[in-house]
């Protein structure tokens, strides 16, 4: 790769048409559970392009998921919540709206996964994060 970046032909082969590369960033949660999905704040600047899940053990009554993006000690949802409570196992989910206020995460601000509802200590999700590098 040349200081200029990515040529055409490798951005084509890529198969994007955003010209950067897009990342995925996948986390395991719990029944109910606060995941930093970069393990603590974001290295980079981010924009959240899509999220969903799969279910690895059916939902129980009032399982919820949202994406959030904590800045400065504020909470801000960057995604509706899911409701998972009817959904069963194996059954993938994706959220419905995004908030176009909040999908960008600036190096330094931490993007969160939330599972709340029924309580269990079993891994109850497979949330993926579907996102590409901006400059913050």
């Amino acid at each position: 790769m040349s200081r200029r970046g990515l040529n055409g032909r490798s951005v084509a082969a890529l198969g994007n048409p955003l010209g950067t590369p897009l990342l995925v960033l996948n986390e395991t949660l719990l029944g109910v559970e606060t995941a930093d999905l970069f393990n603590g704040p974001c290295p980079y600047g981010i924009r959240v392009l899509r999220c969903w899940g799969v279910m690895l053990t059916a939902g129980t009554s009032s399982d919820t998921c949202v994406l959030q993006r904590v800045r400065a000690g504020t909470t801000a949802d960057i995604t509706d919540t899911a409701n998972l409570s009817a959904l069963s196992d194996t059954d993938a989910f994706e959220f419905s709206q995004y908030n176009n206020d909040n999908w960008t995460i600036n190096k330094g601000d931490t993007l969160q996964a939330v599972t709340a509802g029924g309580g269990t200590s079993t891994d109850t999700v497979e949330l993926y994060v579907e996102y590409c590098r901006v400059e913050s």
